[in-house]
């Protein structure tokens, strides 16, 4: 579960009324000093890049209006036709004598007053064809326009080109990050800061800044070396930021000569596709001719990240020394990279209070995400596709806004960004015998991501649909994102389980203000807050006061990044909805933090476990991760280490957001989100209580409100690959034990519905598993009632506690191993499993490898492969956590 992508997209410039396309890579100053040349550089993209020229538009009037003529106005004379043009004197009688006299009169009349006449259909044809050469076949020489006619004196503060940058800034070394939760990005940091001690320059970036296409041109600088920090998401997957590079990757065919590189990937055994992104990236820039300086490196998160991190990059140094002949200046040293700015008089409402990205958006809710929260048009006919179809609220567009943007606009997004729109599409093309592989539930893809012919066509033909007609039917894009959270309020927050062990609640979102759709198997990402008195106990042992407005200001002005979080804003503020306080530190704050310890012992003892010494790293996965020491805790056991409450918010990681898998079907619940998560509370080695951040802050959330206020929770959807098969007849099979059970009730509310509406379903069979029945049984009384209404076809429950030997869910697919063996062989059947990665997963893949095996006579080696092929064809799906 990870945040957000947050796409860079296509900008847009309006001038006089009209929408000009604005390529990323075409810069346009709108300030006041360069507004004529800007305007100028708009008008050239514009006539470059632009889809219609004036010739197109006037041939497309006059098409409409000759359409318009020939079938309402020329028709304006036949719309009464005159009958007595039949002769009375052939009286009609409907008697045996007279049948065939009858029957041509009524084809006389049919054909008098009917409307389309052949000549008619003929004139449509042939001007329907007209207009599908004109605007498509005609055009397929432009679809590339070439930028390079476009003058380059303005820029903005955003540049698309990282080596022009690099120029400018005299940096040598690059290091991009594919990031998901954050740690590929602290690494891609850590890794820029290095350089300065072998008399280098370097920079993070993220790839979704710029044009990777400009990564050939690196070689002009002298000792250049890019750097690929790229975290696998998923079931081996890019990350949100490192999609558009990924797809470049797989389209280019540039002669990367010249260009040194060096690959760290960040990934999880408990994954099949083990460091994808990282093994992918790697190998292809070396068969683009690029030179690999140092091995690739890969960290394993179910392991020790942080360790196999430090392996590496201590590793790393030397060899880039050796390639370059540099030496090493000195020790590493701190180096601050933000200042510290006191606000002594602001205006309040320049102060950020918790928001993400706009100042003030938790007040004045607006709609977000791509062209503003607007809609993008949607091939319901696709097999690759499952949304639904919803009418677009409020007043239809104005033709003026619509107009030529709108009209190409659509059309040509759809295909740049089908697959983020369509993620059972998304493909990752390992480098291994598997070839293909698509991760979610849906249609076999032989390789080829683009979308195919048929949904060309149709969605050209809605996007034209969406140009003319003001009140057409579309798919409305989410309007919130990770950087616009919409605040929804929480209208039901019950437990789930009857035992006190452990809390299972069930949450319940109201989104009906939102706009917000979702599909049966879509994640909701959550804004927690940190703990209150967590906040306060650092500010009291820090002796800071938590209530002074500040910014924390990046001391390289040609920076992206102008701050670590959102500011100006409060320290009790950023430790309360930014800064991540409750995590065990990485190695390199403690290093930073030492400088701060007034006991030369304990000093030691951050510089040891900060260190790559066997020693040191032994004491700090023992001390420090093992103990699950946050960094109020270790300022506790560190009396003398007192560092000043800005550098550690400089330090501390940004507080992600958290991803639960929705528990409802939107098709039965369109105006509510809902959650099941467990509250995560655990006693550490030091003897310390710690406490889930989002699930305890979850938990308190009642819906009654406090004091006359709603109960509000940050959130949006984020779409899943987790789908149910397209067809309402295929059977499915899932696997779910404890809160794995989440996705499967929308899955089961959805199917439940498509019966209500008369459709024909599937087998349903459902797997989960619990420790008692009497105890955290989740959903009994609902599960029960889909059981009896027949939406459920199985309902099988291990109980793993109740009997002297363990009883999990696979003991139970191993006990129905025939008829599951008859779903999957012969009825097509998709498997569905949700839940624990490191043990439930693989012991449930195992499994069915086994009943392959048994019940299809293979050899286990076949067996295997049977079930990655399945997983290929998107009928075995996973939505796992480690």
């Amino acid at each position: 579960m990870h945040p957000e992508r947050t796409s860079t997209g296509r900008g847009q410039a309006q001038r006089g009324g009209y929408f000009l396309i604005v390529e990323d890579s075409s810069v346009i100053n709108m300030g006041d000093s360069h507004m004529d040349t800007g305007a100028t550089n708009a008008e050239a993209v514009a006539e470059e890049v632009s889809l219609f020229s004036t010739t197109d538009m006037i041939v497309f009037s006059v098409i409409i209006g000759v359409l318009t003529y020939w079938f309402l106005f020329r028709k304006k004379k036949e719309e009464m036709p005159e009958f007595t043009k039949i002769s009375t004197t052939s009286v009609i009688n409907m008697g045996d004598s007279h049948m065939d006299t009858g029957a041509t009169n009524a084809e006389a009349v049919a054909e008098e007053v009917s409307l389309f006449s052949t000549t008619d259909m003929i004139v449509f044809s042939v001007i329907i064809g007209v207009l599908t050469y004109w605007f498509l076949f005609r055009k397929k020489k432009e679809e590339m326009p070439e930028f390079t006619k476009i003058s380059t004196t303005t820029t903005s503060v955003r540049e698309s080109s990282f080596v022009e940058k690099m120029k400018k800034t005299g940096r040598n070394i690059i290091v991009f990050y594919g990031s998901q939760t954050g740690t590929a990005e602290e690494f891609a940091n850590r890794l820029s800061k290095d350089a300065h001690r072998y008399g280098m320059r370097g920079m993070a970036a993220d790839p979704e800044e710029y044009d990777l296409a400009d990564l050939s041109s690196l070689a002009e600088i002298d000792n250049s070396l890019v750097v690929f920090c790229m975290a696998t998401y998923g079931e081996g997957d890019p990350t949100d930021n490192a999609q558009d590079f990924y797809d470049w990757l797989q389209e280019t065919d540039v002669d990367l000569s010249g260009i040194k590189y060096a690959v760290f990937g960040l990934g999880n055994k408990t994954y099949e596709h083990f460091n994808a992104m990282g093994k992918y990236v790697d190998q292809r820039l070396e068969q683009l001719g690029a030179q690999r300086i140092f091995e690739l490196g890969l960290g394993d998160d179910d392991g020790n990240l942080e360790e196999d991190f430090i392996t590496w990059r201590e590793q790393f140094w030397p060899a880039v020394c050796e390639f370059f002949g540099v030496e090493a200046t000195g020790e590493e040293s701190s180096i601050r990279q933000y200042e510290l700015v006191v606000h002594m008089d602001i205006d309040e409402a320049r102060v950020y209070t918790g928001e993400m990205g706009r100042l003030k958006s938790y007040e004045n809710q607006k709609p977000g995400g791509r062209g503003g929260g607007g809609s993008w048009p949607y091939c319901p006919w696709c097999p690759h596709t499952s949304g639904s179809w919803v009418a677009p609220a409020g007043p239809s567009h104005e033709w003026a806004q619509r107009g030529t943007h709108l009209f190409m606009s659509t059309a040509q997004e759809n295909l740049r960004t089908s697959r983020e729109k369509v993620p059972e599409r998304r493909l990752l093309r390992s480098q291994d015998s598997r070839g293909p592989r698509l991760s979610g539930a849906g249609k076999a893809d032989s390789g080829e991501s683009r979308p195919c012919r048929l949904c060309f066509f149709t969605c050209f033909g809605i996007s034209l649909w969406h140009a003319l007609v003001p009140n057409s039917w579309l798919r409305t894009a989410s309007p919130f994102d990770a950087k616009n959270p919409f605040l929804a309020a929480v209208t039901t927050n019950r437990k789930l389980n009857q035992g006190t062990e452990r809390y299972l609640m069930h949450l319940e979102l109201d989104i009906s203000d939102s706009k917000i759709r979702y599909e049966s198997g879509d994640h909701v990402a959550i804004y927690p807050a940190n703990d209150s008195n967590l906040v306060n106990q650092l500010g009291k042992i820090l002796g800071a006061d938590l209530d002074v407005v500040m910014s924390l200001k990046n001391l390289d002005e040609e920076s992206n990044k102008k701050h670590p979080f959102p500011c100006p804003t409060t320290y009790r503020t950023a430790l309360t909805y930014y800064l991540d306080i409750t995590n065990p530190p990485r190695t390199n704050v403690l290093y930073e933090l030492a400088q701060y310890a007034s006991e030369p012992s304990e000093q030691e003892q951050l510089r040891k476990m900060a260190s790559s010494s066997g020693e040191g790293k032994e004491l700090y996965l023992s001390w420090v991760v093992e103990a699950r020491r946050h960094i109020l805790a270790i300022l506790q056991d560190y009396p003398s280490l007192r560092p000043p409450i800005d550098h550690l918010c400089e330090l501390l990681p940004r507080l992600q957001a958290r991803y639960y898998s929705i528990a409802s079907s939107s098709k039965v619940h369109p105006n509510s989100v809902h959650i099941c998560a467990v509250v995560v509370e655990y006693e550490t080695k030091s003897g310390r209580i710690n406490k889930g951040v989002a699930t305890s802050w979850l938990q308190a959330k009642n819906p009654a409100g406090d004091n006359g206020r709603r109960a509000l929770v940050p959130m949006f959807v984020r779409k899943s690959q987790f789908r149910l098969p397209f067809k309402s007849t295929t059977p499915v099979i899932m696997v779910g034990p404890g809160t794995g059970v989440a996705p499967f009730m929308g899955f089961i509310q959805e199917r439940a519905w498509l019966q209500q509406q008369g459709k024909e379903v599937g087998e349903t069979l459902l797997y989960y598993g619990c420790r008692r029945s009497d105890e955290d049984y989740l959903y009994r009384e609902e599960l029960a009632q889909f059981h009896k209404e027949g939406a459920l076809s199985g309902l099988n429950v291990a109980f793993s506690r109740e009997q002297a030997h363990k009883v999990y869910v696979q003991h139970l697919l191993k006990r129905d191993k025939e008829h599951l063996w008859k779903l999957i062989h012969e009825g097509g059947a998709h498997i569905y499993v949700c839940g624990d990665a490191r043990n439930m997963a693989r012991d449930v893949q195992n499994t069915f490898c086994d009943i392959a095996a048994e019940l299809g006579a293979m050899e286990h080696a076949q067996a295997v492969e049977y079930i990655k092929k399945l997983m290929t064809k998107g009928r075995y799906s996973l939505d796992v956590w480690s």
